[in-house]
């Protein structure tokens, strides 16, 4: 599986993530990742206008909700919410 850095601006700290799957929504790409404890996430794929690719957590609820429930159609995994 393919593992993405994310570096966390308030922590300092970078984690490591498993990508689980994706799905694009409103034009925008958002990835269902894993950490090493099986945690799972939203993230958010920013593309800046240098074409470089930079994700943050999704914040919004109601973003997060449409994604979410975007995502828990798969029936290759369970997500709780």
């Amino acid at each position: 599986m393919e593992k993405i850095e994310f570096f966390d601006e308030l922590t300092g700290e970078t984690i490591l993530f498993e990508l689980v799957d994706y799905a694009v929504i409103d034009g925008h790409k958002y990835l269902l990742v894993a950490d090493e404890e099986d945690n799972a996430t939203i993230l958010k794929e920013i593309i800046d206008d240098g074409d470089e690719i930079t994700y943050e957590l999704v914040e919004d609820d109601n973003e997060f909700q449409k994604a979410a429930l975007t995502l828990m159609e798969s029936d290759e995994y369970d997500i709780e919410i």
